[in-house]
């Protein structure tokens, strides 16, 4: 029993982290709308859809919620079931590899340090690419390297299975196999070429969604003509000085044009640096890294060494690429293979530190990032309280209220709000929602608006983010 007991610690950390505040689904017409609207029309149809954007292509995505909303009716356990999976699979996976590469300590380490990532664990309950892309990256990476230690064909053809998955759940996993691709080249020349095996895995993968797009909707390349169109979707993200219609690949236009997520701009070429590392999101992942690499390097055997060059030099190809090749918003949750490199990281540099009698400052970095997450997570915006809310209003009085598009969006797992007419139907009482406050909200001089009162309103767990607000005329 004692032999288990780490990987119960790191079980509890981890739930607790999602417990903390299970953010789930937050709506708006975010990413996580357009799945559920993909998983609903699965359901309506009783088979898969024919997708009509990028978000519905992801089928590892929109397939299991679609199968627990079967199942289990339309609710928030039922469409966070699937991103639940995924990320206690990612957990999972990225101990295992850390103990197969660095030793068990090392994985127990690793996998606590991703589960208290906030970008990571933030979506823990919520549809999203970025979890389920990464834990077949991870599956990837798992079934190789037990092709390569086994020198087995058949966890190699695997690898090459999960990799195509990946690239199945969000296109961007293309660089992942591209850079796999390279680092094979780094390995021992008499063992790496059972992994060639990998080749036919990935090739079948992809071609038979290829066959079933051929057969269903006549054309083999539907999914990438889709992914090729997602620039040209409107985002508030991006600054409307930014041509869509121009392709965004090594596009330098695009690369200026995002929002920064923290504010910072220095020079477009690296600003996205600047603000992922100020994020509150994902700083203590490279802070621990940076600490406990800066101090106990020296302690780290050579073979362990040459892992964590080339995986930390595959993972930042990668996010360069993101950056400057594929010109993709730069957002903290965009990195998650450089997040997963600085968690496997860790856990080496704080096995080592253990086994040379170093204990209190890596325990003490590991603690401090331990809270740091649970605080930031505990900040993180969510809808759940404004529903339970919402759901107040209305049921006080049905007949008397209506409801604007955008809170509509917002409350789109709440069949009442869904059944309530739309803003100008003369009812008494109106849903919206505001930026920041509700008291704030700008009302026209004239017109109905003009004498509106405010009844109630409610946020997140962060106040400062988007409030729901009850306005009466």
């Amino acid at each position: 029993m004692r032999r288990h007991w780490p990987a119960l610690a790191v079980a509890l950390l981890a739930l607790a982290c999602v417990a903390i505040n299970p953010i789930g689904f937050v709506g708006g017409g975010g990413d996580d709308t357009h799945y559920l609207d993909a998983a609903r029309c699965w359901v309506s149809q009783g088979l898969p859809c024919a997708p009509t954007s990028h978000w519905w292509t992801r089928w590892p995505i929109v397939g299991p919620m679609a199968g627990a909303i079967a199942l289990l009716g339309e609710s928030r356990t039922s469409v966070g079931a699937g991103a639940f999976f995924y990320w206690a699979a990612a957990i999972a996976l990225t101990g295992w590899i850390g103990a197969a590469w660095f030793g068990r300590r090392a994985g127990f380490v690793a996998a606590a340090m991703l589960a208290v990532t906030p970008v990571f664990t933030a979506a823990a309950l919520q549809p999203n690419a970025d979890n389920p892309e990464l834990a077949f990256q991870l599956a990837a990476l798992a079934a190789a390297t037990l092709a390569f230690t086994r020198q087995t064909r058949g966890w190699a053809v695997v690898a090459g299975v999960m990799a195509g998955i990946a690239i199945q759940t969000r296109d961007t996993s293309a660089l992942f196999a591209v850079v796999a691709a390279l680092a094979w080249f780094a390995l021992p020349t008499g063992r790496r070429g059972v992994l060639l095996w990998a080749i036919p895995g990935f090739l079948s993968a992809m071609l038979g969604e290829a066959l079933v797009y051929w057969i269903a909707t006549g054309d083999p390349l539907l999914r990438y003509e889709l992914a090729m169109r997602h620039a040209t979707i409107p985002s508030d993200a991006l600054a409307a000085s930014v041509d869509t219609s121009a392709r965004p690949f090594f596009n330098p236009a695009y690369i200026a044009g995002w929002k920064r997520d923290m504010g910072i701009e220095v020079a477009w070429p690296i600003d996205p640096w600047l603000n992922l590392i100020a994020s509150p999101r994902v700083m203590q992942a490279f802070l621990a890294t940076a600490l406990l690499g800066g101090l106990y390097w020296k302690y780290v055997v050579p073979g362990d060494r040459r892992h964590l060059a080339l995986l930390g030099g595959s993972a930042l190809l990668i996010a360069l690429m993101l950056v400057y090749g594929l010109a993709v918003d730069p957002k903290p949750r965009m990195f998650m293979a450089l997040i997963l490199a600085c968690a496997l990281a860790s856990g080496a540099f704080a096995n080592a530190a253990f086994r040379n009698g170093q204990r209190l400052f890596p325990l003490f970095v590991l603690g401090g990032c331990v809270m740091i997450g649970l605080r930031i997570l505990s900040l993180h915006p969510a809808t759940y309280q404004a529903e339970a809310r919402a759901r107040a209003w209305i049921a006080a009085d049905p007949s008397s209220t209506e409801i604007d598009e955008r809170a509509r969006a917002f409350l789109a797992l709440l069949p009442q709000a869904r059944a309530l007419p739309g803003k100008g139907s003369g009812r008494a009482l109106l849903i919206t929602t505001a930026a920041h406050d509700c008291a704030a909200l700008e009302r026209p001089p004239t017109g109905p608006l003009a004498h509106v009162r405010l009844v109630d309103s409610v946020g997140g767990p962060n106040a400062a983010q988007s409030r729901l607000c009850l306005w009466a005329y």
